[in-house]
């Protein structure tokens, strides 16, 4: 009995054990793990910018946190850091701009690995000297005052040496790749994203990037959600309208731009003495030099492709001896609705000097038909002032085209633009315009319109191809043609249900006395040249014997040789609430319909010849960016 009591105590004695251990191991388990606790929180800061500060963090088991996150106020928005050091317990800020708040906040939100959350006091970093104007130069994050230099490689952003001279004037960069593939701080809140010159109410008028070696800059950044990859090379200083506009002047060995939004954006002027390249980021949209003027030196060579605008000025564009500019626009969708792109967007005017400006506008369909966009208008040269176009021994050319696809995505396609009557295009010494729009599937096309004068003095060129689908222009001039010993030709074609217009002008005073210059119009099946007089009339008036022209004056030796024994004479047709009148060119065994090619040459030109009359014609008054033009529209014969 006794050997089964004892039996039986250590049977229980073992029951009790079991239930023992069972309730207190997994006791000793759970108190075996204690969260981290944070014993050291941000500290607040004061910094005089550009400087920048470092924040920290720090718990009792460090080993226990699986993630860092710091967070960043600027007493607006809140932004999720996604630099390098935004995943440590230790947020490096570089550097702050001028421009950021006053009071910026901060703080971090950690994870430890059994998903307990901790988050850190606010810590604030302020800004003492907010309205002090001193020059900084930021290169990525890291700020840059006279006197400083910075090694790109040690600070993560590529290879060379850039040097900021204690004048505060002079920059060099000295081998430099610089790239943006990494930030310390966040893309979004750097102080730029690759290059940036600050300085408010800048009393220096000259600031000189020198450049040693092959120097490229490339912008990797790109957020998807704001469609933008910012600016890559920038400088403010703070002006407006004609107030001082400083002068950026790169000069030494060649600068490649590669991404971002703009690739160089500025209210300053630029000037180039040593060649420049801009390229876009894969198929982003991407702007080029954006500036007050600017200015192409002596034998310089730019050569800038863009997805949006290549050029655009507040001022003038001005290209000196040997200087060539190509730039190549191949526009993509920026945002809901509509696009309009001109490949030069120039507030001023346009001086070429013995230089060469080769502009060529590309709409691809791929960007605008997969998400039912189009383009309103793309431009060659867009005069959005009140300036002019003046070529003197220079070399302009245009090319505008629409590739081809199922769907139409395009609406304007236009040459050189400039709508408003103080708007004008000067070729002299021998200088040469050519424009070509290929738009067989675009509504509206057009070579040349300008609101006030195109003048061809002695020895220049100018030649239009136009290619559209409904309404297709050669030149419209608001107000007078000149054309003294020059050549202008104008090849119009437009499609089956479509009407081409070969010159339409205000006024023409056309002078020839060399057997080589002439005028010459072509528009397939429609108008080739046609006269705004200005007047409208009760009825509509047809051809009139002996009709006494106004608005065409053929000076010296320069008659209408095609078609034969042309002559100008007066037609019109219903316009708004009256008609409007208008003179153009008739063959006289032909009065009922204008004439589709014209030649104006001088006594003893041989040429073939031919004529190609469309029907009936009427003509309407429009007013086109400003700019009255005369459109002209076949009506079937009765």
């Amino acid at each position: 009995m006794k050997r089964e009591l004892k039996k039986m105590a250590v049977l229980g004695i073992g029951i009790l054990l079991l239930v023992v251990c069972a309730v207190l191991i997994p006791q000793k388990a759970s108190a075996a793990y204690a969260p981290p606790v944070i014993i050291s929180q941000p500290q607040s800061v004061e910094v005089n910018y550009p400087n920048g500060a470092e924040f920290h963090v720090e718990v009792d088991k460090p080993g226990k946190i699986k993630s860092y996150q710091w967070y960043f106020s600027d007493g607006y928005n809140i932004f999720e850091l996604q630099g390098s050091s935004a995943h440590t317990e230790t947020l490096i800020v570089p550097s702050i701009e001028q421009d950021s708040q006053e009071v910026l906040t901060y703080w971090c939100v950690m994870e430890d690995r059994k998903g307990n959350v901790l988050t850190t006091e606010e810590a604030t970093l302020t800004n003492k000297n907010k309205t002090e104007d001193i020059t900084v130069l930021y290169i990525g994050e890291f700020a840059l005052t006279p006197g400083d230099e910075l090694d790109l490689k040690g600070a993560g952003l590529g290879k060379g040496k850039v040097y900021f001279d204690p004048d505060g004037v002079n920059i060099t960069f000295e081998n430099v790749r610089l790239s943006n593939g990494r930030f310390v701080c966040d893309p979004r809140t750097s102080a730029a994203l690759c290059v940036f010159l600050m300085r408010r109410n800048s009393e220096d008028l000259e600031y000189y990037f020198h450049m040693k070696g092959k120097c490229v800059i490339t912008n990797n950044y790109y957020d998807a959600d704001y469609h933008s990859g910012g600016v890559t090379f920038n400088a403010f200083f703070g002006t407006k309208g004609e107030g001082n506009h400083p002068n950026l002047v790169f000069d030494g060995d060649p600068l490649v731009i590669k991404g971002g939004s703009n690739y160089i954006y500025t209210d300053a002027n630029i000037e180039f003495m040593s060649d420049f390249t801009g390229r876009p980021r894969k198929n982003d949209f991407a702007d080029g030099i954006t500036c007050y003027s600017l200015y192409f030196d002596e034998g310089t060579h730019a050569s800038i492709n863009a997805h949006g605008t290549a050029i655009h000025t507040d001022g003038d564009l001005r290209m000196y001896d040997g200087a060539v500019v190509d730039v190549d626009s191949k526009p993509v969708r920026v945002s809901v609705g509509p696009t309009v792109k001109d490949s030069l967007f120039i507030m001023g005017s346009i001086y070429a000097n013995g230089a060469t400006l080769n502009v060529k506008g590309t709409a691809v369909p791929k960007n605008f038909i997969p998400t039912d966009q189009y383009i309103a208008m793309l431009s060659g040269i867009s005069l959005n002032g009140l300036g002019s176009i003046n070529a003197d021994n220079a070399v302009i050319n245009v090319e505008l085209s629409a590739r081809p696809a199922r769907k139409e995505y395009t609406g304007n396609l236009i040459g050189v633009f400039g709508g408003e009557t103080g708007n004008s295009v000067d070729l002299m010494n021998g200088s040469v315009l050519k424009v070509k729009i290929y738009g067989p599937k675009t509504a509206n096309t057009v070579a040349v319109q300008i609101g006030g004068l195109f003048m061809l003095e002695e020895g220049c060129k100018a030649k239009l191809d136009v290619r559209g689908m409904t309404e297709a222009f050669g030149m419209t001039v608001g107000r007078e043609l000149n054309v003294t010993d020059a050549v202008l030709e104008s090849r119009v074609r437009a499609g089956k249900e479509g009407t081409a217009y070969g010159i339409l002008f205000g006024t023409a005073n056309i002078t020839l006395t060399d057997r080589k210059c002439f005028v010459k119009s072509e528009a397939k099946n429609g108008i080739a040249l046609a006269a705004d007089t200005g007047e409208t009339v009760e009825a509509a008036v047809a051809y009139i014997p002996q009709y006494a022209p106004s608005c065409f004056i053929l000076a010296e030796k320069a008659q209408i040789t095609v078609p034969r024994k042309g002559e100008v004479n007066v037609f019109a047709v219903p316009g708004y609430g009256s008609f409007i009148k208008a003179e153009t060119v008739f063959r006289p065994s032909a009065v009922e319909t204008p004439a589709s090619t014209v030649h104006i040459a001088v006594k003893g030109y041989r040429m073939p010849l031919y004529l190609i009359c469309g029907g009936a014609a009427a003509v309407i008054a429009a007013a086109a960016a400003g700019c009255a033009l005369i459109l002209i529209r076949r009506k079937k014969a009765a």
